[in-house]
């Protein structure tokens, strides 16, 4: 799903999305449509994957302006007991980091200083300690009061050091030097008091006129939320921010002098209550029985258009995640926004009390905003636009004169376009005045062939340039800014988890039946019908009138195609010369008395046949006559077929103005069995099935508030997790979840 700010984003039409190893190297690369702000494909991995740390990271052209840390990335760690490779021992390497509320850490000052302590994972580590100055008082002590993090207060005296004394998970000492302590800086500090939010300023240290704060700049979802102007020259304040009417977010609070630098900075969330649309389940059919029919329903209690994506899978065989649970809320709400590993993000949203939005307040003192910069921004520095909106596939080039560089201004061109997910597109496009053409908005699969030639000209022949690039090259990131991650061993409950999944794998292996040995006895294919079945797809229909295989009985070098097929196909009148042929089947007229021209095809194409007018014959793989068809129309058809097989191939197309133009990633159908089919009941021995269901194309109307689908379950699951995920038009994030049993 794709979010510009709190809606779903239009700007974009292409995604890119990439499975990288620890090692940063590409595994599998998806480039894919997005429509209605959204985009759905899979990774398939292959049995032989070596276990470890893996990082799916999506970006689209637009997010390429802002560099790669503001790209998605998620880790995922593979668990392969066959295949477990050389695991790296890392060590415990715990980290632990203090960071002053305001950004300043100011002398004479009561300081509220938060802290984190983590593993070389990024996992939460408890601590406790003490802070000592340089010569060994005790100043305070700390300890942790959730997930790693905690804060305590501090008044620091100019010219002293202080440190902290840590006993981390009860049995590592650390000592960690804290900031050094500074005049000459505003103190900020946020405060909460019946659901009002005030900003304490305190500019008791400040004598640089430039230090001097002048403005507050509230930006949420890189928009400006609120600029409040600050009195000049007061030592202390307090400031009520318009909090109450923003929506759920981070909000990120930056102090400015008047030049528009940035004094000191605070983050904070803004929880409204606004964000999740409430979705509810309806069983209206629970059988847990093997391979038995189950049908649900989702309730949204919200009438507006919306996308949403749901996956039912077997809750017994379901793996634990290390890093805690995360979802479309935690994702586009808080863990977009921030740097650094947000340990169980889920947590923050189960409940909106004092203690869930303390400890969330201990998340935005301790992770930095990753975001826009702002004083940038606010200075005209704002990052070039090098990549700009795309418009799905857009195919640019020139058109010239044959044989010439002339461009061919102003003129009509026929696109001739195959694809392999579709029927052949014939359209017509005009090149400007400098003979170029931009077409935009093509959405196609894997690869299309375009053939192009002049439309208007007697000869239809042109030289084509394609300047645009591939979509592989568009979205090729050579450095990505992307997170380490360690790969997390396996707890004692995965294990156990990992081990279900495996038996059930094993017990699939065990029913597989060895039939008995079967002959099958058929008739072998001609030349001709072994031809047919390589080069031919049916689009004219089956009952040709004539055959002619070329590679049984090759042409000879230096004839053209339609001067060697002159006399030799009966019925086939071939009149003209190389730039005006002319066909015609069994002297068929129209009711004026004017011949009727056979339509010509090359490799399904039809084309106009002075395109094909100087092919030589021995590039011809297979010949086809037709009298008629739905595409043959009633002068029959001639259709050509070129040998693939011939080492001339490439300068061959080169020259009929062919293109090889790069698709979207393939889209492959989810398998769910239909039991209610006896075939389908009957063939799969053994049903291991742990995603039982998968459809990212469920779609809810403004006229019904109910999602109705259905699925057949698996040979052993007993109880069934339901998620659904999804957003509306606008910006309402849907996230459900339960066990079902």
């Amino acid at each position: 799903y794709i979010i510009n700010g709190i809606l779903p984003s239009k700007l974009s039409t292409v995604l890119n999305v990439e499975l990288l190893n620890d090692s940063g190297k590409v595994i599998s690369k998806k480039i894919l449509p997005i429509s209605e702000s959204m985009a759905a494909n899979a990774f398939e991995l292959q049995n032989n994957l070596q276990q470890g740390s893996y990082t799916i990271t999506a970006f689209t052209g637009l997010m390429m302006n802002f560099g790669t840390a503001n790209f998605y990335h998620k880790q995922i760690n593979i668990y392969n007991p066959n295949n477990v490779g050389i695991e790296r021992k890392v060590g415990m390497n715990p980290e632990i980091k203090f960071f002053p509320e305001s950004g300043n850490f100011v002398v004479n000052a009561e300081n509220s200083i938060a802290f984190k302590c983590v593993d070389n994972n990024g996992l939460p580590l408890s601590v406790v300690g003490k802070i000592v100055n340089s010569t060994g008082q005790v100043k305070g002590e700390f300890k942790s009061t959730h997930d790693g993090m905690g804060k305590f207060n501090l008044n620091p005296v100019l010219g002293d050091k202080y440190f902290a004394e840590c006993l981390i998970n009860g049995f590592v000492n650390k000592t960690v030097a804290l900031p050094d302590a500074i005049l000459d800086a505003s103190l900020i500090k946020l405060t909460f008091v019946n659901g009002k939010t005030y900003l304490e300023l305190d500019n008791s240290n400040v004598t640089s006129d430039y230090k001097r704060p002048a403005y507050i700049l509230g930006v949420e979802e890189n928009l400006i939320a609120f600029k409040i102007a600050l009195k000049e020259n007061q030592i202390k304040t307090s400031v009520e921010l318009p909090t109450s009417t923003l929506l759920s977010g981070i909000l990120k609070i930056t102090l400015f002098n008047k030049d528009n630098r940035p004094l000191a900075e605070r983050l904070t969330f803004i929880n409204s209550g606004d964000f999740e649309v409430k979705t509810e389940l309806k069983v209206n059919n629970l059988n847990t029985e093997a391979r038995k029919k189950n049908d649900f329903t989702f309730l949204v209690n919200d009438t507006t258009v919306g996308s949403y994506s749901v996956a039912i899978t077997n809750a017994d065989v379901e793996i634990d995640d290390m890093n805690g649970k995360e979802n479309i809320v935690t994702r586009f709400l808080l863990t977009e926004n921030l740097r650094g590993k947000i340990n169980n993000p889920a947590y923050y949203f189960e409940k909106n009390d004092e203690i869930h939005a303390q400890n969330l307040d201990l998340v935005m003192l301790t992770n930095g905003w990753r975001g826009y910069n702002w004083t940038e921004i606010l200075t005209n520095r704002f990052p070039e636009m090098v990549y700009k909106s795309d418009n799905y596939i857009t195919i640019k080039g020139t058109a010239y004169a044959l044989y010439s560089k002339k461009p061919l201004k102003e003129t009509a061109l026929s696109f001739y376009v195959n694809t392999k997910d579709s029927m052949p597109n014939i359209f017509s496009y005009d090149t400007d005045v400098n003979g170029n053409f931009s077409i935009p908005g093509i959405l196609f699969e894997d690869t299309a062939t375009f053939f192009v030639q002049n439309s208007t000209g007697k000869d239809k022949r042109i030289n084509l340039e394609i300047t645009s690039p591939s979509l592989s090259s568009i979205y090729a990131v050579s450095k990505k800014n992307i997170p380490y991650f360690n790969f997390v061993t396996p707890s004692t409950s995965q294990n156990l988890q990992i081990q279900k999944m495996l038996d059930l794998k094993n017990k699939q292996l065990d029913n597989i039946k060895l039939l008995d040995e079967v002959k099958v006895i058929t008739k072998a294919k001609t030349a001709t019908q072994a031809l047919e079945s390589k080069y031919f797809n049916n689009i004219l229909g089956n009952e040709s009138l004539r055959t002619l295989n070329f590679i049984a009985t090759p042409p000879p070098v230096g004839i053209n195609i339609f001067d060697y097929l002159r006399g030799r196909i009966p019925g086939v009148n071939i009149a003209g010369g190389p730039l005006d042929y002319t066909l015609n089947l069994r002297n068929t007229r129209s009711l004026l008395g004017g011949p009727i021209p056979m339509a010509v095809y090359l490799d399904n194409f039809q084309v106009e046949p002075s395109l094909v007018a100087t092919m030589p014959a021995n590039m011809i793989a297979l010949v086809k006559v037709y009298s008629n068809g739905p595409l043959a129309g009633v002068g029959g058809a001639l259709v050509l077929f070129t040998n693939k097989d011939a080492n001339y191939k490439e300068s061959l197309y080169t020259n009929l103005n062919e293109v090889s133009v790069e698709g979207f990633s393939i889209t492959k159908e989810f398998y769910s069995p239909n039991y209610d089919v006896s075939f389908t009941n009957s063939t799969m021995e053994t049903d291991n099935r742990n995603t039982l269901y998968w459809n990212p194309y469920l779609n809810a109307d403004k006229n019904s508030k109910q999602i109705n689908f259905s699925f057949y379950n698996s040979d052993f699951a007993k109880k069934f997790k339901v998620v659904l995920q999804g957003f509306t038009k606008d910006g309402g994030l849907i996230h459900f979840e339960k066990i079902v049993q």
